[in-house]
């Protein structure tokens, strides 16, 4: 009996080592990662245009402007380990729930895109003055410059594991407007997205 009891859990062990891994874990993990950035960047889009529509900003002002802009620079530089992992070699195929989940992985990403677009026009452009401005700058440069470093792999990973679902063309108006808003704030040097942005 014991034995039998053995030898059962020896095949269920060999059966399941010899099936093929179903879906893609990295898939699930960006994909919560983006959701929750998407949620946390949303947040911060409210409290900046609360701040910025101050028309004489103080220092606490500005500082709290400093605070979202690190905050939204934080969410978006805790996407890059997973969306790098998309493009692991030896990932395993999307499930068909992933696949499914694809549309909607691509429009939460989308839509941190809009935010940080709506983010740089904001600060860029609203009642603060030059001053203010400038002491936001790098805040603001270290949150647009992350939107490179993670839609590359996000848009490799869709073209190889669920190219009929692509939906990331729609992005280009907000890379090509996060793009001149670099150049805005860094100046005419700043360095591209890394993106080319004509194939999109």
């Amino acid at each position: 009996m014991q034995f039998s009891t053995f030898v059962l859990a020896a095949l269920s062990m060999g059966s399941a080592i010899a099936s093929p891994v179903v879906g893609n874990f990295p898939f699930d993990n960006a994909r919560k990662a983006v959701s929750e950035a998407k949620t946390n960047i949303q947040q911060q889009l409210v409290q900046i245009n609360i701040l910025s529509n101050n028309r004489s900003p103080n220092t606490e002002t500005v500082t709290n402007i400093q605070n979202s802009l690190l905050a939204i620079g934080q969410s978006m530089n805790g996407l890059i380990v997973p969306v790098t992992a998309l493009n692991q070699a030896g990932s395993a195929p999307l499930s068909k729930e992933q696949l499914a989940a694809v549309p909607q992985f691509q429009s939460d990403f989308q839509n941190i895109l809009v935010n940080i677009d709506l983010i740089g026009k904001r600060v860029t452009s609203s009642n603060l003055n030059k001053a203010s401005i400038a002491q936001v700058k790098p805040q603001l440069q270290w949150t647009l410059a992350t939107v490179g470093p993670v839609s590359q792999p996000i848009i490799s990973f869709i073209n190889v594991y669920a190219p009929k679902y692509a939906t990331y063309k729609t992005w280009t108006p907000y890379l090509v407007n996060i793009q001149a808003l670099i150049i805005v704030v860094l100046g005419p040097i700043a360095v591209a997205l890394g993106i080319d942005i004509s194939i999109l």
